[in-house]
Parts: C-alpha cells; structure tokens; sequence
C-alpha cells in the first residue's frame, strides 16, 4: 500500500489508519537496518557488501491497537538484528508522535 493511501485511511478511520502506519514505519526502518547490515541494498553490487538479502519473514508485533505482523527481513551470511521488537513495547507513544509530527511538517 502507498503511503498516500495510509495517510488518507489515517485521517478518515484514525485507529485502523494508525495501525497501518505503524507498520508501514516499522518495516521502513527495518529495511534500513537490513540495507545497513549488508553493506548494500537489493540486487546492489559494493565492495562493502557483508551479506545478501534473502527475503523476509513475517513476525507478529503487540501494540496497544492489536497485533501488527511485519516483514521481518532475513539475511544469509548472518542474522538480521532489529532494535524494533525490542524497544517498541516502550516507544510506540513515541513513534506515535513522531509520524503524527512528520505528517504535519510536509
């Protein structure tokens, strides 16, 4: 879904929204930890590269909302960390803010 579309669920149905722009959010930021780890992006050839993507894995997140599954990306040559599932129990207020902030900013 594009993120155009969650904004407009976001603003006529808030909770439904919400939830998918927590799942929109999270899985953004876990791609960026998997491109970060690796050492390059999809299909992308550097000198830095540590490890090849090998797809994702859906894993199941609580949120005061219900649970949200998300992608959960998988590497080959080692395993993908994520700081999501371990802070999120304590940031989703946070987060919360922040997405509600940067929509307002743009």
């Amino acid at each position: 879904m594009k993120l155009k579309n969650i904004i407009q669920q976001f603003l006529v149905e808030n909770e439904e929204g919400l939830k998918q722009l927590f799942t929109y959010f999270l899985n953004q930021v876990m791609e960026y930890e998997a491109k970060e780890q690796a050492g390059a992006d999809y299909y992308e050839t550097t000198k830095e590269r540590k490890a090849h993507r090998n797809g994702t894995r859906g894993r199941g997140l609580n949120t005061r909302l219900e649970k949200i599954i998300l992608n959960k990306p998988q590497l080959r040559e080692t395993p993908f960390i994520t700081k999501v599932f371990d802070r999120f129990s304590r940031t989703e207020k946070a987060l919360k803010l922040f997405i509600v902030e940067s929509y307002i900013k743009e």
